[in-house]
């Protein structure tokens, strides 16, 4: 999500959409890089490239990180963002400028990792579904963050086969200098929706429930805490 205001947002985008943008530049626009680096680049074997070898390259790459990755998930990453029943109230949102430093050790908040990011949302319920799990027991993962080996298993091997499938994606791109600028707006298409839909939530779906909530509180006679503001009636 293209947050420009949150640095890890904003980070996430850029390192996923200034690669293909190189790559763009290097391919589609070889003639302005001699140009301004005459004698830096040396763009000719584009030309020579085949199909297999930038499957193979690809894939070899990606199953480099995908190992890495699984050592460390298998080993410490699971545990990083577990939290015990009595810590959940201690949560802080994805993106809160809150600041930890009045915290001790004991009662700061775990960290967050993308994979019990993604586990929390509607791909991990499938995945507990897919394993054979039941929704409570789901239900209870999610709010303590103790997702099993099993779980990390699915998730890896579904993150392969999904990015395994989409290098194929790349050969439109290589034969297309069309299909290869759709792609890249489709990539910052997407980041920006996201945002705006982070942005249409907190400043506009959340607030309005809320009021919404406080004002069928005041109706029933009945206190509401309203973000930090406590609405109470009169006896």
């Amino acid at each position: 999500m293209l947050l420009f205001h949150d640095a890890n947002q904003t980070a996430a985008v850029l390192i996923h959409l200034f690669p293909p943008l190189v790559m763009f530049s290097l391919y589609w626009c070889d003639d302005r890089v001699h140009e301004a680096w005459p004698h830096v680049f040396r763009l000719n074997y584009f030309n020579h490239i085949s199909l297999g070898s930038i499957y193979w390259n690809a894939a070899l790459f990606y199953t480099a990180w995908w190992v890495l990755y699984a050592i460390w998930l298998f080993t410490c990453g699971l545990h990083v963002a577990k939290r015990p029943p009595e810590a959940r109230e201690l949560q802080v949102p994805a993106g809160s400028t809150a600041s930890l430093t009045d915290q001790s050790p004991r009662r700061r908040p775990p960290l967050d990792t993308i994979f019990h990011k993604n586990m929390r949302d509607a791909i991990g319920g499938k995945i507990s579904g897919l394993l054979g799990y039941s929704e409570e027991d789901h239900s209870q993962m999610r709010e303590t963050n103790d997702f099993t080996r099993k779980h990390a298993l699915v998730y890896l091997l579904l993150h392969a086969l999904g990015v395994y499938l989409s290098i194929f994606v790349s050969f439109l791109c290589y034969m297309s200098n069309a299909l290869n600028k759709l792609a890249l707006a489709l990539i910052t298409g997407v980041a920006v929706y996201n945002a705006a839909t982070r942005y249409v939530h907190y400043m506009l779906e959340r607030p309005l429930r809320e009021f919404r909530a406080a004002v069928r509180a005041l109706q029933e006679g009945r206190p509401h805490e309203m973000g930090e503001v406590s609405i109470a009636t009169a006896a």
